[in-house]
């Protein structure tokens, strides 16, 4: 079962979820939005393996490239150990050309820390540090 916004609230407030840093203003009916943080890693088209390069990202934004890859973290971290975090693209980021992750969407169960996305821009876009680029479900378990 999904928990609504309220129940997001209830559980960061008695502990059952551990989200940092927790805005009211994030919470959405049935999700809280995730931001982006303030470094992105390109990875190199032609050498994968090579190591990525770094760069800056600040609330003046950075142009991304179509068909290049960037990895950055969440400016939050967060889990739980009996809820498991679905993370979701937000529609409005995959409208305007950018994917925001590549891998599985669910988080394990006891797995805390920052998200970290797989940006793929297939138009150009300007991504800013703390822009709302996705949103995390909690779902109840059932053993």
């Amino acid at each position: 079962m999904i928990l609504t916004g309220p129940a997001i609230r209830a559980a960061i407030a008695n502990g059952c979820l551990r989200f940092s840093p927790f805005d009211a203003a994030a919470l959405n009916p049935n999700s809280i939005d995730i931001h982006l943080g303030d470094t992105l890693l390109q990875v190199a088209k032609n050498a994968p393996n090579a190591a990525p390069t770094r760069l800056p990202l600040d609330a003046q934004g950075r142009f991304l490239e179509p068909g290049q890859l960037y990895l950055i973290d969440s400016r939050e971290s967060f889990g739980s150990d009996t809820l498991v975090p679905m993370v979701h693209g937000k529609s409005n980021i995959a409208r305007a050309g950018l994917f925001v992750h590549a891998n599985g969407e669910m988080i394990d169960l006891a797995a805390f820390g920052p998200y970290q996305f797989q940006l793929f821009p297939v138009l150009p876009i300007r991504v800013f540090a703390g822009m709302a680029v996705a949103q995390v479900t909690f779902w109840t378990v059932q053993t």
